[in-house]
Protein backbone atom coordinates (compact mmCIF):
# COMPACT_ATOMS: atom_id res chain seq x y z
CA UNK A 1 0.00 0.00 0.00
CA UNK A 2 3.37 1.93 0.61
CA UNK A 3 4.09 2.05 -2.81
CA UNK A 4 1.09 2.85 -4.25
CA UNK A 5 0.87 6.66 -2.29
CA UNK A 6 4.84 6.58 -2.91
CA UNK A 7 3.69 6.43 -6.88
CA UNK A 8 0.85 8.53 -7.13
CA UNK A 9 2.52 11.51 -4.82
CA UNK A 10 5.54 11.34 -7.40
CA UNK A 11 2.80 11.58 -10.29
CA UNK A 12 1.15 14.44 -8.42
CA UNK A 13 4.29 16.08 -7.65
CA UNK A 14 5.50 15.80 -11.64
CA UNK A 15 2.60 17.14 -12.62
CA UNK A 16 2.60 19.77 -10.29
CA UNK A 17 5.74 21.55 -11.10
CA UNK A 18 5.38 20.97 -14.72
CA UNK A 19 2.28 23.35 -14.66
CA UNK A 20 4.28 25.73 -12.62
CA UNK A 21 6.63 25.34 -14.79
CA UNK A 22 4.44 26.34 -18.16
CA UNK A 23 2.61 28.81 -16.12
CA UNK A 24 6.01 30.84 -15.02
CA UNK A 25 6.89 30.19 -19.08
CA UNK A 26 4.08 31.88 -19.94
CA UNK A 27 4.13 34.94 -17.48
CA UNK A 28 7.71 35.52 -18.88
CA UNK A 29 6.76 35.61 -22.23
CA UNK A 30 3.65 37.63 -21.35
CA UNK A 31 6.53 40.18 -19.10
CA UNK A 32 9.00 39.87 -21.86
CA UNK A 33 6.24 41.33 -24.81
CA UNK A 34 5.42 44.47 -22.64
CA UNK A 35 8.65 45.14 -21.61
CA UNK A 36 9.87 44.96 -25.39
CA UNK A 37 12.19 41.04 -24.64
CA UNK A 38 11.22 39.15 -27.54
CA UNK A 39 10.93 35.54 -26.62
CA UNK A 40 11.40 36.03 -23.40
CA UNK A 41 11.19 32.12 -21.74
CA UNK A 42 12.06 30.05 -18.69
CA UNK A 43 15.38 28.45 -20.20
CA UNK A 44 16.64 31.80 -21.20
CA UNK A 45 15.90 33.40 -17.92
CA UNK A 46 17.96 30.01 -16.36
CA UNK A 47 20.59 30.71 -19.18
CA UNK A 48 21.06 33.90 -17.87
CA UNK A 49 20.68 33.06 -14.25
CA UNK A 50 23.51 29.92 -14.57
CA UNK A 51 25.62 31.35 -16.94
CA UNK A 52 28.41 32.19 -14.12
CA UNK A 53 27.38 28.55 -12.54
CA UNK A 54 28.48 27.22 -15.76
CA UNK A 55 31.61 29.31 -15.95
CA UNK A 56 32.69 28.56 -12.86
CA UNK A 57 32.64 25.14 -13.67
CA UNK A 58 34.99 25.13 -16.65
CA UNK A 59 32.60 25.48 -19.19
CA UNK A 60 33.75 27.40 -22.79
CA UNK A 61 32.48 30.78 -22.53
CA UNK A 62 30.59 30.82 -25.42
CA UNK A 63 28.89 27.68 -24.22
CA UNK A 64 27.83 28.71 -20.83
CA UNK A 65 24.78 30.04 -21.58
CA UNK A 66 23.19 27.04 -23.35
CA UNK A 67 25.00 24.76 -20.27
CA UNK A 68 23.43 27.52 -18.06
CA UNK A 69 19.69 26.63 -19.73
CA UNK A 70 20.41 22.94 -19.28
CA UNK A 71 21.43 23.29 -15.83
CA UNK A 72 17.74 25.21 -15.23
CA UNK A 73 15.98 22.41 -16.85
CA UNK A 74 17.72 19.70 -14.82
CA UNK A 75 17.15 21.72 -11.63
CA UNK A 76 13.14 22.63 -12.77
CA UNK A 77 11.94 20.22 -14.57
CA UNK A 78 13.73 16.75 -14.24
CA UNK A 79 17.56 15.55 -15.41
CA UNK A 80 16.02 13.01 -17.98
CA UNK A 81 14.79 16.23 -20.13
CA UNK A 82 18.14 17.64 -19.92
CA UNK A 83 19.72 15.35 -20.79
CA UNK A 84 16.94 14.46 -24.25
CA UNK A 85 17.92 18.82 -24.82
CA UNK A 86 21.61 17.71 -24.66
CA UNK A 87 21.76 14.56 -26.64
CA UNK A 88 19.98 16.49 -29.30
CA UNK A 89 23.04 19.52 -29.01
CA UNK A 90 25.47 17.19 -29.47
CA UNK A 91 24.28 15.22 -31.91
CA UNK A 92 23.85 18.16 -34.19
CA UNK A 93 27.33 19.33 -32.60
CA UNK A 94 26.23 22.28 -31.75
CA UNK A 95 24.77 24.09 -28.88
CA UNK A 96 21.04 25.61 -29.61
CA UNK A 97 20.16 28.52 -27.08
CA UNK A 98 16.97 28.34 -28.02
CA UNK A 99 15.85 25.61 -30.66
CA UNK A 100 12.99 27.91 -32.27
CA UNK A 101 15.48 30.90 -32.46
CA UNK A 102 17.96 30.97 -35.77
CA UNK A 103 21.27 31.21 -34.97
CA UNK A 104 24.81 31.29 -36.10
CA UNK A 105 25.76 27.63 -35.49
CA UNK A 106 29.07 26.76 -34.81
CA UNK A 107 30.77 23.89 -33.40
CA UNK A 108 31.03 22.44 -29.72
CA UNK A 109 33.50 22.60 -27.14
CA UNK A 110 34.18 18.66 -26.45
CA UNK A 111 34.73 20.02 -22.76
CA UNK A 112 31.67 21.46 -23.03
CA UNK A 113 29.72 18.20 -23.50
CA UNK A 114 31.87 16.39 -20.71
CA UNK A 115 30.87 19.19 -18.14
CA UNK A 116 27.70 19.57 -19.05
CA UNK A 117 26.83 15.72 -19.20
CA UNK A 118 28.38 15.28 -15.53
CA UNK A 119 26.84 18.77 -14.25
CA UNK A 120 23.28 17.51 -15.35
CA UNK A 121 23.25 14.04 -13.65
CA UNK A 122 21.99 12.92 -10.58
CA UNK A 123 18.20 12.81 -9.30
CA UNK A 124 18.85 16.30 -7.51
CA UNK A 125 15.91 18.19 -9.29
CA UNK A 126 13.25 19.89 -7.70
CA UNK A 127 11.15 17.40 -8.67
CA UNK A 128 13.12 14.88 -7.40
CA UNK A 129 12.72 16.67 -3.55
CA UNK A 130 9.14 17.00 -3.81
CA UNK A 131 9.35 13.58 -4.81
CA UNK A 132 11.67 12.44 -2.28
CA UNK A 133 9.70 14.63 1.01
CA UNK A 134 6.28 12.85 -0.16
CA UNK A 135 8.03 9.25 -0.26
CA UNK A 136 9.53 9.73 3.06
CA UNK A 137 6.31 11.05 4.13
CA UNK A 138 4.20 8.13 3.04
CA UNK A 139 7.01 5.60 4.57
CA UNK A 140 7.86 7.46 7.76
CA UNK A 141 4.97 9.69 8.79
CA UNK A 142 6.17 10.30 12.34
CA UNK A 143 9.61 11.91 11.05
CA UNK A 144 7.97 14.81 8.52
CA UNK A 145 9.67 17.06 11.23
CA UNK A 146 13.06 15.81 10.92
CA UNK A 147 12.50 14.75 7.55
CA UNK A 148 12.10 18.60 6.12
CA UNK A 149 15.19 19.85 8.36
CA UNK A 150 17.48 17.79 6.34
CA UNK A 151 15.98 17.59 3.29
CA UNK A 152 17.10 20.85 1.74
CA UNK A 153 20.59 19.78 2.73
CA UNK A 154 20.53 16.84 0.90
CA UNK A 155 19.45 18.99 -2.25
CA UNK A 156 22.10 21.18 -1.90
CA UNK A 157 24.71 18.48 -1.76
CA UNK A 158 23.48 16.40 -4.35
CA UNK A 159 23.68 19.24 -6.86
CA UNK A 160 26.86 20.59 -5.69
CA UNK A 161 28.37 16.66 -6.16
CA UNK A 162 27.30 16.89 -9.57
CA UNK A 163 28.40 20.62 -10.74
CA UNK A 164 32.08 19.51 -9.15
CA UNK A 165 32.52 15.98 -10.22
CA UNK A 166 31.50 18.04 -14.12
CA UNK A 167 34.10 20.82 -12.89
CA UNK A 168 36.48 18.14 -12.46
CA UNK A 169 35.53 15.98 -15.20
CA UNK A 170 36.30 18.74 -17.33
CA UNK A 171 39.90 19.56 -16.64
Amino acid sequence: MAALVIVSAAMTNMLAFYSLLRMMDAVLQWLGDRVGIDDLHFERACGYLLYPLSYMMGVHPDDCFSVGALIGVKLFATPANAFIQLGTMIQKHFFVHFPHVSLSFRTVQERSEVISTYAICGFSAFTALAIGVGGFFAVAPNRKKDIMKVIHYAFFAGNMACFATGAVAGK
